[in-house]
């Protein structure tokens, strides 16, 4: 399983992380075989 997520700030970035590592832990912790993975980085686009 992969998402993908774009924030306006850091602040947010972290609350979401925050919040989904949550909802794993409470429903879906027993399903995966390893603990997920949060990478996360910048984003720079050019129009």
């Amino acid at each position: 399983m992969v998402s993908t997520s774009v924030f306006e700030d850091q602040a947010g970035a972290e609350e979401s992380i925050r919040r989904a590592a949550e909802f794993v832990r409470d429903r879906l912790a027993s399903l995966l075989p390893e603990p997920p993975q949060v990478t996360a980085g910048e984003v720079v686009a050019a129009g």
